[in-house]
């Protein structure tokens, strides 16, 4: 699994409301950041696939309904914001 930029500024949204609240539901996040559900869940989706979020229960283990929370992956997003930092001489 490749860990690239989350690539958009609602991706990024999530991920830093994350940050401040760990262990939500996707209607906490969707409440906090006003985001549309079919973009939100998509969005979601994606960044649990690429490792940016951890979910409560993970997608595999999810029974029909079941609505996990999530937290950041902060050893993945951390190891980006550096990569990041050393790439454009800030660190």
């Amino acid at each position: 699994m490749t860990h690239t930029e989350p690539a958009s500024p609602a991706k990024a949204g999530i991920i830093r409301y994350l940050r401040q609240n760990p262990n939500v539901t996707r209607k906490s996040i969707a409440d906090a950041l006003n985001l549309p559900p079919t973009t939100f869940i998509a969005y979601l989706g994606d960044l649990e696939d690429e490792g940016f979020l951890i979910a409560d229960p993970p997608r595999p283990s999810r029974r029909k309904g079941e609505w996990p929370s999530y937290r950041v992956n902060d050893a993945i997003v951390t190891a980006l914001y550096l990569r990041l930092g050393q790439e454009i001489g800030e660190i």
